[in-house]
């Protein structure tokens, strides 16, 4: 008999707490909010009707935003509008969310926070991630790593990219701080990120909060071609002109002129872009001139007219970045 009134009065209780109202206030919502709108809640309980006045959360005075939710319902399902389902509540970086539950519990308040709109740009995304897009001649086993504020500009297994099937190179990053700055390399300052022109390039820099994406094009790696003191890289930069299957050849005081020498071919690296390796005996006092295999097919300036011998003498440096800019077989833009 004890035992009968025991389990009566639990199912009592759990009836009750299961009739209670329960309310749903929203604490917080995304700072870029429409001044005008009106919160709505849309459910199993309404036929998710995203404007349904009987469920509109109104004010509090307070800063927050109040409704009831109907008696005798179990488990309810919801989401939050703000009139139409093309203005329904996102996750921090604007994708969907799942539905809404509530369950059997016990509290009659329900605080919830809406992260972002649908139909608006995030503001409190939390996290990015970042695509890399590398030079061509990348080659599919190499590592490239972030380094930047986050981590002390140190290079480290945690801040290694993966690689996607499309080519590209990919990494999450949690937020840190408001904004974090970063570059890319192959494991050192050695092999680091260059420019179009071969230069270094200034830290990217990324603010979080409206994009969970940032994309980054590298058209060159320092020594893309190997680090060695004996030699200097010589980055060149070909005229649009070039088609990706001519071969480039610099042909000079160090070879006889040839200008179809197998072991002075540049390589190229990137879109328009290719590097060669010259001793750095030769290159303490060097004349040459660049071709596509033969002196008809010569650079030439940019009015088209025939160079003279270019000279270049090199120090301590390791690398040398220069410009073609025509070709004699082909007219000069």
């Amino acid at each position: 008999m004890t035992k009968a009134i025991c389990l009566s009065l639990l199912l009592f209780t759990s009836f009750l707490f299961g009739c209670q109202e329960k309310v749903i206030k929203v604490v917080a919502i995304p700072e870029n909010t429409p001044k005008e709108s009106r919160l709505y809640l849309a459910g199993n309980f309404n036929y998710w009707d995203p404007t349904d006045p009987s469920f509109e959360l109104l004010p509090d005075g307070k800063g927050n935003y109040i409704t009831k939710l109907p008696l005798g319902w179990g488990t309810v399902n919801y989401k939050v509008t703000r009139g139409d389902w093309s203005t329904v509540e996102a996750n921090a970086c604007g994708y969907y969310i799942s539905n809404r539950t509530i369950e059997n519990t016990k509290s009659d308040t329900i605080n919830i926070g809406i992260e972002s709109w649908d139909d608006l740009e995030p503001v409190n995304c939390d996290r990015v991630t970042i695509k890399l897009n590398p030079p061509k001649n990348t080659k599919p086993n190499e590592k490239i790593y972030i380094t930047g504020s986050f981590n002390n500009w140190q290079f480290s297994e945690q801040y290694l990219l993966k690689r996607g099937k499309d080519g590209k190179f990919y990494i999450t990053l949690r937020k840190f701080k408001p904004s974090i700055e970063f570059k890319f390399s192959k494991g050192s300052w050695d092999s680091e990120e260059l420019n179009t022109i071969g230069n270094t390039v200034e830290n990217h820099r990324f603010t979080f909060g409206k994009k969970d994406t940032f994309n980054v094009d590298v058209p060159l790696w320092k020594n893309a071609l190997g680090i060695n003191p004996k030699y200097v890289v010589i980055t060149v930069k070909a005229p649009a002109s070039t088609k990706p299957l001519e071969d480039v050849y610099i042909a000079g005081n160090f070879n006889n002129w040839n200008t179809k020498d197998p072991k002075y071919k540049l390589e190229r690296v990137a879109n328009g872009f290719y590097q060669i390796l010259m001793p750095r005996v030769y290159a303490t006092n060097l004349t040459f001139k660049f071709c596509k295999g033969s002196w008809e097919k010569g650079e030439v300036d940019e009015l088209g007219k025939i160079l003279s011998d270019r000279s270049l003498s090199i120090g301590v440096t390791d690398s040398v970045f220069l410009e073609i800019k025509g070709w004699r077989d082909t007219r000069v833009n």
